[in-house]
C-alpha cells in the first residue's frame, strides 16, 4: 500500500472459514460420486457376509450381533448354506435373495424373536 492508500483488509477468518466449508462439501460431493461410480462399476459379489445377508432378510444390525441369530436358524434347518469352514460365515447371495422371496410370500417364516 502507498501512502495516503487507504483500504481495509479482507475479512481473511471468515473467507477461510468459507473456503473450508465449501471444501468440506465439495469433498464429501466427490466421495458419493466416486461410491456410485465403483458401486455401477463392481458386480455384486456372489458371496455376502453374515451383516449383509441380515440386512438384506430385514434384521437391523447390532453391535451384539443378535442379528446374526436368525441366520443360525434358517442354517439349522436348511435354507441357509455356509461356504468357508471358519467364522466369519459367507452365504450364497442367490440362497440369501430366494430365501427373502420365500418370508415374502410367506413360504418360510421367521420366527417373532427375529423379526
Amino acid at each position: 500500500m502507498g501512502i495516503g492508500a487507504t483500504s481495509t483488509p479482507p475479512a481473511t477468518g471468515e473467507a477461510i472459514a468459507q473456503l473450508m466449508d465449501l471444501t468440506r462439501q465439495l469433498l464429501a460431493e466427490q466421495r458419493e460420486t466416486n461410491r456410485l461410480l465403483r458401486k455401477d462399476l463392481e458386480p455384486p459379489s456372489p458371496w455376502m457376509t453374515g451383516d449383509e445377508a441380515a440386512a438384506a432378510l430385514g434384521r437391523p444390525l447390532t453391535k451384539s450381533g443378535e442379528h446374526l441369530r436368525c441366520l443360525k436358524y434358517f442354517r439349522e434347518r436348511g435354507y441357509l448354506t455356509v461356504h468357508g469352514s471358519t467364522r466369519p460365515y459367507t452365504y450364497s447371495r442367490q440362497q440369501v435373495m430366494d430365501l427373502r422371496k420365500a418370508i415374502e410370500q410367506e413360504r418360510a417364516f421367521m420366527p417373532s424373536r427375529f423379526r
